[in-house]
């Protein structure tokens, strides 16, 4: 039996709120021919304390560092940096006896050396996984505004990067972008790998009750976004919009957390939008009966973005079988995934108001144009995002 291990810095505790890790370790336990470690980094203060345990055939091994390094503090955060592989490495040594694949996924600047470190001494073979171009995201948000810095971070990276048998990328533009920017020699060594959910079947719920729940109006058509308030998403595009359809019969709801949630309400009061409703975070089960008595999946990113990304969201809301409208980048191929092989909705930059506001209009005047475009992302997402087929192409790749 091939001993697959999974080294990651996000893997949920919660059974009803799995993530993306989660599910590629249990999709990978549930056949006979692999047995699965996790080794989850607790990079978070909230995260889970160091433990090993056994849930569903898989061996999880939680790694937190003392409390002092998660004070906040750029000295902290960069011996944090440095720690975490140290300690991950003694754990690994402690209780992982065999490893033939080691899967990692973005960022890897936290996991420093540990590639190699499995490479030498359990003699596995490796795969990234790259969500994320780190030095550039943080660029984007502002959080690096050192040339040095950046530069710095980039050449880290690009080490950690060809350290790796195998990389894999969402999407033609995220091979392109690691090609060329990084500067990285070996595209024999790439391929693709979308996002991934374990297929289940659309939640079948009253709408009518749902949405009396929470509050929302019955007779409208109801465009929802559920997912981070960031610098990332740049809400500030959803709230034009809402402003421009004051005058159709569509109501703007706006569900979950970040840095930027209170300053987007905020400003929502200021422009006195009458069509937008924010609720608070809900368990994730809650989550997928709302979606299912929802009309329109909303998804933003900022316009100011420089790499390209697909938007895990979208996968919410082709299992819901609602339309997407996305506002994007001008750098991501989402948009004519979304538009061209899923045929589930419509994107344009993000701020580009009036368009939104145009392909809003032909879905909220439109319900069986609602209809058609959620049935294909479903189609989409049980043909492209199965977990299964996921695990069977790594395992058809790294063999």
């Amino acid at each position: 039996m091939k001993e697959i291990c999974i080294l990651t810095t996000k893997y949920s505790s919660e059974p009803n709120n799995p993530w993306l890790t989660n599910d590629i370790a249990k999709s990978f336990a549930k056949t006979n021919e692999f047995s699965v470690t996790v080794v989850a980094l607790s990079w978070l203060p909230s995260d889970p304390d160091s433990c090993t345990s056994q849930n569903n055939g898989i061996t999880e091994i939680r790694v937190k560092l003392p409390s002092v390094f998660y004070r906040r503090s750029r000295l902290l955060t960069a011996l944090k940096l440095i720690s975490f592989p140290f300690f991950a490495a003694t754990t690994a040594l402690r209780t992982i006896r065999k490893c033939d694949l080691l899967i990692v996924n973005t960022p890897c600047i936290a996991k420093l050396g540990l590639p190699l470190f499995f490479k030498l001494f359990y003699r596995a073979k490796t795969l990234l996984i790259i969500w994320d171009f780190f030095p550039y995201y943080l660029k984007d948000i502002g959080y690096t505004k050192s040339k040095i810095a950046f530069k710095t971070l980039l050449k880290i990276e690009q080490l950690c990067f060809n350290s790796f048998d195998h990389i894999s990328c969402m999407t033609e533009k995220n091979i392109d972008f690691l090609i060329n920017k990084y500067n990285y020699k070996a595209p024999n060594k790439t391929f693709q790998l979308p996002v991934w959910a374990e297929i289940k079947n659309p939640e079948v719920v009253d709408k009518k009750a749902v949405r009396e729940r929470y509050g929302i109006p019955l007779d409208k058509c109801i465009a929802i976004y559920g997912g981070a308030i960031t610098i990332v998403q740049k809400l500030e595009n959803l709230l034009q919009l809402a402003a421009a359809c004051s005058d159709q019969s569509v109501v703007f709801v706006v569900i979950g957390s970040g840095t930027d949630r209170q300053k987007i309400e905020s400003k929502a009061k200021e422009m006195l939008l009458p069509n937008i409703l924010f609720l608070p975070p809900i368990p994730r089960e809650e989550y997928n009966k709302l979606l299912a008595a929802c009309d329109i999946g909303l998804i933003f990113l900022s316009e100011k973005l420089s790499v390209p990304s697909f938007p895990s969201k979208s996968l919410d809301y082709f299992r819901a079988e609602i339309p997407i409208i996305a506002g994007i980048d001008p750098f991501t191929d989402f948009g004519s995934i979304l538009e061209d092989r899923a045929k589930a909705g419509f994107a344009c930059l993000a701020d580009k108001t009036e368009i939104l506001k145009s392909n809003l209009s032909k879905l909220v005047e439109d319900p069986l144009l609602r209809i058609k475009m959620g049935k294909n992302g479903r189609i989409y997402y049980e043909s492209n995002m199965n977990v299964d087929c996921i695990r069977d192409t790594i395992i058809s790749i790294t063999a």
